[in-house]
């Protein structure tokens, strides 16, 4: 980041990290472990593996986006190797309600459930208000697979510029 911050002259309050499905995941543990290294966070179609971390370093600014019907990365998770969910060995992806809650949590949340409910085309939105100032917490599902899905980038946008609206 300070490299293409300095190359490139490029306001960091404006720099955003996404990723892809394993590339989700790295997002996703990178604002877990340094939340404040980007403005915010936007993780399509990847999360947490198990075990999955009891805590983050907070707050943050995520906008987490993933498929209703995501056989690749599931909502609940999945078994990647081993013989099923109680093999101690196991490699499993992890749960993204799962991943919502330690999100809540690191963000200071006071409720479980969200403050505002958006269909915005295709996604269904799900946003927490209540949650520590300078932080920003939405859950975004929309009808499709393993995917980054059509609007996607206009709607993660237009959440990254209305986090300071406010």
């Amino acid at each position: 980041r300070d490299d293409v911050v300095e190359r490139l002259q490029i306001d960091p309050a404006k720099i955003i990290l996404t990723g892809f499905s394993l590339g989700g995941s790295m997002a996703t543990y990178l604002a877990c472990q340094t939340p404040g290294a980007f403005a915010a966070y936007a993780p399509v179609a990847g999360g947490f593996w198990r075990p999955h971390p009891t805590s983050c370093n907070g707050p943050v600014r995520l906008l987490h986006t993933h498929g209703w019907t995501d056989t690749t990365v599931p909502l609940e998770g999945r078994v990647l190797r081993g013989t099923d969910a109680n093999d101690p060995n196991a490699l499993m992806q992890g749960d993204i309600h799962y991943t919502m809650g330690v999100w809540r949590e690191a963000n200071g949340c006071t409720q479980l459930r969200a403050d505002r409910f958006v269909t915005q085309g295709a996604f269904l939105r799900r946003a927490w208000d209540r949650c520590d100032e300078g932080s920003a917490l939405e859950f975004a599902v929309f009808p499709g697979g393993h995917v980054v899905p059509k609007g996607w980038a206009d709607m993660m946008l237009e959440w990254f510029e209305t986090l300071d609206a406010d």
